[in-house]
């Protein structure tokens, strides 16, 4: 009879009783050995020990705790989903009321902003809450604190308030700390979930998809405005949201990847980040300084998407991102009047618009590789007639 703790007996024993659930799995584990170490000091063998807890154990107790855990996880992450779908609902219809000069459209587009903090504050308070043993906490915190922040700065511009660029500088120093966060915690647990990464590994399908919709929005009224003859693009708003979205999304894939795998990229995803993010200060940064960050992002960004994504389409991906980082340098350098304005034409046609959806369908079944091609084309869409 053995008189030492078997946890891993313990283990088995709840995988067999159904549990899928990692953080309450964890929890029960946790009880259960609690219960048997308090009976094994009383002289009890652990054998006998957990004989007795085990007896005491109603029949599919677990399996109904479960379930009720499930669904208060969903009722609490219902709210989330709510005013997520609003963000969206309400940036159409203000993008909408913007197009065609109605009353109200500034209103809408503020309120929309307000939809998708309490999204973001709802749906990590509660993956805080349940996920309570997880470590990184923190650095889920002061992400969602500085996209808020930047939501703030671009309504102060929407309103023509002042404090737009302070909120932007705060957004920009959370970002940058949340990540610093992120890279020293992977590096220093190897192979161990963080709370970012795990809520974004448990929603990343559901982001995809609102990017997906910020996309098609931004996209539908860049060629309302081009029908209609005017450079003024009531998306703009639509496609700068979509670009630091999926460029947030992207960078947790890329995380997610190097912490499971291998940590030997984890600076250069830091790298991408610091170039993602710093380019939000233009009113601090001359065009060409922002110019040499979002090449960079687009080298360093690509080479770890090519490396983390193991996929026959890697052939594909290299070939577009390659002719992405051509028509960007040859945009930039347009805008700072090296070549001259007639390179519009060339550079922004229908055969052009064409290769660049081209991916969409290619890399459909890749979400990594997706969600950096969305991000491409949604730059691609902001630059066709904007003026810097």
């Amino acid at each position: 009879m053995s008189t030492k703790l078997d946890i891993g007996k313990i283990e088995i024993f709840l995988d067999h009783q159904g549990l899928s659930f990692k953080p309450l799995k964890a929890e029960l584990l946790d009880h259960l050995v609690s219960d048997v170490e308090r009976r094994m000091m009383q002289g009890e063998t652990f054998e006998i020990a957990w004989n007795q807890v085990k007896d005491e154990i109603p029949s599919n107790h677990f399996k109904t705790i479960q379930q009720q855990t499930m669904e208060t996880i969903d009722s609490r992450f219902r709210i989330s989903r709510i005013f997520s779908n609003l963000f969206l609902a309400l940036m159409i219809m203000g993008s909408l009321f913007k197009f065609f000069h109605l009353p109200g459209a500034g209103i809408i587009l503020l309120v929309s902003f307000g939809a998708l903090a309490i999204s973001l504050l709802s749906g990590s308070l509660s993956g805080l809450i349940v996920n309570r043993g997880k470590r990184g906490g923190v650095w889920l915190v002061s992400m969602v604190l500085g996209v808020l922040f930047l939501l703030t700065a671009y309504c102060f511009r929407i309103l023509h308030l002042p404090g737009a660029n302070l909120a932007a500088l705060v957004a920009v120093g959370l970002l940058l700390v949340s990540v610093l966060g992120i890279t020293l915690s992977i590096q220093k647990h190897a192979g161990d979930e963080s709370l970012l990464t795990f809520l974004h590994s448990k929603y990343a399908t559901s982001i995809q998809r609102a990017l997906i919709v910020l996309l098609s929005v931004g996209v539908l009224f860049k060629v309302l405005a081009t029908v209609k003859g005017n450079d003024f693009f009531v998306g703009d708003i639509t496609l700068i949201l979509l670009i630091y979205g999926a460029g947030i999304q992207l960078l947790l894939f890329l995380f997610q990847s190097i912490a499971n795998n291998s940590q030997r990229n984890i600076l250069l995803v830091a790298i991408c980040a610091v170039c993602l993010f710093l380019p939000i200060l233009n009113f601090y940064l001359p065009f060409t300084t922002r110019f040499v960050l979002a090449l960079i992002f687009y080298l360093l960004a690509g080479y770890l998407v090519y490396q983390a994504a193991s996929s026959a389409n890697g052939t594909f991906f290299l070939l577009f991102a390659g002719f992405n980082i051509v028509h960007f340098v040859g945009w930039s350098l347009m805008k700072m009047e090296v070549l001259g304005a007639d390179m519009q034409n060339l550079l922004y046609n229908i055969p052009v618009a064409i290769i660049f959806t081209i991916p969409f369908w290619i890399f459909r079944k890749n979400k990594l590789m997706l969600t950096y091609w969305i991000l491409i084309f949604g730059a691609f869409a902001l630059q066709f007639t904007q003026s810097i």
